[in-house]
């Protein structure tokens, strides 16, 4: 289930030695089984900008609206496309809700578009961080893969999610004492079967998809960086980015605190996180069964 909105095709213009494309969209996360999807509509012309409007200007989860989220942008998002770096994100003065992105060449068709451009490894490869950085009540910014290919010009065009991701709602253990017990630092997410989570991946732009190239232990977790701690009385809310496909045997996430003292949740049967999914997990108690030594938080 997604949110569309098509644009108006714009008047060409030419700025000497700067291409641009202009976008704009709605993006949603979907609780549940909703996926979501950007559509857009191009203008006829070689030599244009990239707009893509949304509600809010950050991209950040918005609030929650029948289970439905908004991807919000930010002014210092970049985009790549076919592997060129565009400016950073500059919100339109009498229009809030759009963001610009300029190119210093003239972009060639067919045009393989992706977000967050640090992403860009090569023109058929993506590279997805094994660390995120946590953000208040939403994943961090560019932390989210989009992606898609423009085949010519005036075609219209659905930028897609490459990741779900997961929202784990914690509380400090009833009772507990406000001690660093209940600082929480890292959340590890790592699939049952060994699923590769980060690194590098081969990416097709056409069909929206990852394909797994490593085997190395380091890419099987993707971590979130926290600093926060828990509280008896409120939840803190807390997403990790993961890359949408089925866990086979479903996946284990990892409290850690900053004394090394961790807890493991695991979900035992298979799950497909989809794309543009918001898996939510009920609440828990963060209550500690081993420690880490030597952790690196």
């Amino acid at each position: 289930m997604g949110l569309i909105l098509k644009t108006n095709t714009m008047k060409s213009f030419i700025m000497k030695n700067i291409s641009h494309i202009v976008l704009v969209a709605v993006a949603m996360l979907a609780y549940g089984c909703e996926s979501s999807e950007l559509e857009m509509a191009l203008p006829k012309q070689k030599t244009n900008s990239i707009t893509i409007g949304l509600p809010q200007t950050k991209t950040s989860l918005g609030a929650s609206e029948n289970g439905v989220r908004g991807i919000l942008w930010s002014s210092g998002d970049c985009i790549a496309v076919n592997g060129e770096r565009s400016s950073e994100a500059v919100i339109d003065a009498n229009n809030s809700a759009a963001a610009t992105f300029d190119f210093d060449s003239e972009l060639i068709y067919p045009l393989n578009i992706l977000y967050p451009a640090p992403f860009y490894k090569d023109a058929s490869t993506i590279t997805l961080p094994a660390i995120q950085e946590a953000a208040v009540a939403s994943f961090a910014t560019n932390t989210l893969p989009m992606a898609t290919c423009v085949t010519s010009v005036g075609d219209d065009v659905k930028l897609g999610h490459l990741a779900g991701v997961i929202h784990l709602q914690l509380r400090a253990e009833k009772g507990a004492k406000p001690t660093r017990n209940n600082e929480v630092r890292k959340i590890e997410f790592t699939g049952n079967d060994g699923e590769q989570v980060s690194g590098d991946f081969i990416i097709d732009y056409n069909t929206v998809t990852l394909a797994p190239t490593s085997v190395a232990k380091a890419d099987k977790t993707v971590a979130t960086r926290v600093i926060g701690t828990l509280t008896i009385d409120a939840v803190t809310d807390i997403f990790v980015v993961v890359p949408a496909r089925e866990y086979k045997n479903g996946f284990t996430v990892r409290i850690i605190n900053s004394t090394g003292n961790y807890m493991d949740k695991k979900k035992s049967s298979g799950v497909t996180i989809a794309n543009g999914e918001i898996l939510k997990m009920p609440e828990m108690e963060f209550i500690p069964t081993g420690t880490m030594i030597n952790v690196e938080l």
